[in-house]
């Protein structure tokens, strides 16, 4: 299992959160409704796949970081 904790911009629905990680193939948890980034919301996405988080994690990024960079962020559990 891969995982990653990510803050979601407060103006996302939790269906917008878990629809873009079933999008994915991944599943999202909250972990804090309001989080240390501007209060903005930590959610945790997971997967078995690193293939299908690391999408995600591009996706999300947007291009800002690397392929080495993101394998850093995500954890095997």
């Amino acid at each position: 299992m891969y995982t990653i904790e990510l803050d979601i911009t407060s103006e996302a629905t939790t269906a917008m959160v878990n629809q873009f990680a079933t999008e994915h193939s991944c599943t999202a948890k909250l972990i804090q409704a309001f989080g240390p980034a501007g209060g903005n919301p930590v959610y945790e996405f997971s997967s078995e796949s690193f293939d299908c988080l690391e999408e995600l994690v591009t996706q999300y990024f947007g291009g800002e970081f690397d392929e080495e960079d993101i394998k850093t962020m995500i954890v095997e559990v």
